[in-house]
């Protein structure tokens, strides 16, 4: 059985966005948080070290705006907020129910960073909960 580390950010915490222009919602949203409107958002995390990635679940906002998170993809990589073709594309959320989780695998794509990129269009991004499932990548 794999020694399962986990990197989870809950709360209103963005890592960084492309433009560092964060809100965070009232208490009304359950604690998420957004961007302003721009174009080919992303926000990413830094794990500290390098980890293989197995999973990734999002949380979507459960009061309103559910379909702000249409064709956000998850991206692993070495870099933060890298969402060239040098980083891991694991998946693309497609579950815009509100309050849904979207369970993305990335099948042990190895990085430090964590990324989720709303590619191609003009948009707001809400993120309410991003759990991380990983293991220890081994060393280079």
């Amino acid at each position: 059985m794999p020694d399962w580390d986990h990197a989870e950010v809950r709360q209103p915490t963005f890592e960084r966005t492309n433009k560092g222009k964060v809100s965070e919602l009232g208490s009304h949203a359950l604690t998420c948080t957004h961007t302003e409107r721009q174009y080919r958002l992303w926000w990413s995390v830094d794990l500290g070290r390098q980890y293989s990635i197995s999973v990734v679940v999002v949380k979507n906002r459960q009061d309103c705006c559910g379909e702000r998170i249409r064709g956000a993809t998850i991206r692993v990589g070495h870099r933060m907020g890298d969402i060239s073709t040098s980083s891991v594309a694991c998946g693309t959320i497609k579950d815009l129910r509100k309050g849904s989780l979207s369970t993305i695998f990335c099948n042990g794509a190895v990085g430090r960073y964590v990324t989720i990129v709303i590619p191609g269009r003009e948009s707001i991004l809400t993120l309410c909960e991003v759990e991380v499932y990983g293991t220890n990548a081994p060393p280079n």
